[in-house]
């Protein structure tokens, strides 16, 4: 059963039934890595804040094969699918570019945002193997928004894929600073 994260106190294993559109998040980390974390609660905290209107429902990545079939059941049009920025995109980490093939070639009638990302596909014969894949999959989908986080990778999305490319700074840059006053 797919875990939906609907605030960060309760986990549940069904999708509200209720009027307000919403914005679902796929490719969620679990893992330790602090800065995909940091990643992920900025991404949150953005949705949260500059879409009140929308709940905000997180998939974490291993739950992605098990809740594509629910989020299609439950789907409406003015849902908005999306999946994780950081620094994945590409043939580096295959689990992650599979995982975002499948999310955005399933979801092709709603808007589905790549949040910033970094993207490397090597150049080798696995890079442009895997390079061919993303790119039959991204463009199974016109709705399809790919947001780069750095100059370089803006613009390899726009060379390497037919979607849309914005380019924004890291999400992880819409969170507030801490002074930790250290001495």
């Amino acid at each position: 059963m797919a875990n939906f994260y609907i605030d960060t106190t309760e986990v549940v294993h069904e999708i509200p039934q209720n009027d307000r559109p919403t914005f679902y998040m796929f490719g969620v980390p679990r893992y330790t890595n602090m800065g995909d974390q940091a990643v992920s609660l900025a991404e949150r905290k953005y949705i949260e804040n500059e879409f009140p209107n929308y709940q905000y429902i997180e998939i974490i990545e291993e739950d992605g094969d098990e809740a594509i079939p629910v989020v299609q059941e439950n789907l409406r049009k003015d849902d908005v699918i999306a999946f994780t920025g950081g620094g994945n995109m590409g043939n580096l980490y295959h689990n992650h570019e599979e995982a975002r093939r499948k999310v955005f070639s399933t979801f092709v009638d709603n808007l589905t945002i790549s949040f910033p990302q970094s993207i490397h596909f090597e150049d080798n014969e696995d890079g442009e193997i895997e390079k061919r894949k993303s790119q039959e999959a991204y463009s199974k989908n016109p709705n399809l928004v790919l947001v780069a986080r750095d100059a370089q990778s803006f613009h390899r999305m726009l060379t390497t894929f037919d979607n849309k490319v914005i380019f924004t700074p890291d999400m992880v840059l819409y969170m507030n600073s801490v002074d930790w006053k250290f001495e």
